[in-house]
């Protein structure tokens, strides 16, 4: 079982955490974007195109 010691103290983030989470949700973004490109065209391909 894991315990938190009650003396853990909680700092702000730093620039360089900042800018890596920025860099990691600008990809997660952007493979989400092709991820719902893809999904649109089989969908328009589907329905749309016999």
């Amino acid at each position: 079982m894991t315990t938190i010691a009650s003396d853990t103290r909680y700092t702000l983030a730093t620039r360089a955490a900042i800018a890596e989470l920025k860099a990691d949700l600008a990809s997660i973004r952007w493979m989400l974007g092709m991820v719902l490109a893809g999904v649109a065209a089989i969908f328009l391909k589907v329905f749309f195109l016999h």
